[in-house]
């Protein structure tokens, strides 16, 4: 079996990701506004809790889009 590259990386064909008996759940532009705005609580406690610069870090080293 391949081995996939750690989480996070996003350099993983979705091909590759899939053939390792993982889905890929593809949202659509409304679905993707709705699931923040589910979370916003959460993201915004968790923000609070580990403080800006941890959340900047994060969120730049997760590729968008």
């Amino acid at each position: 079996m391949p081995t996939a590259p750690p989480i996070g990386r996003g350099d993983a064909p979705p091909e590759q990701i899939e053939s390792n008996s993982a889905a890929i759940t593809r949202l659509t532009v409304a679905a993707e506004q709705a699931f923040r705005a589910a979370t916003r609580d959460l993201y915004n406690r968790w923000s609070e809790r580990i403080g800006p610069e941890l959340v900047e870090k994060a969120e730049t080293a997760i590729p968008q889009g």
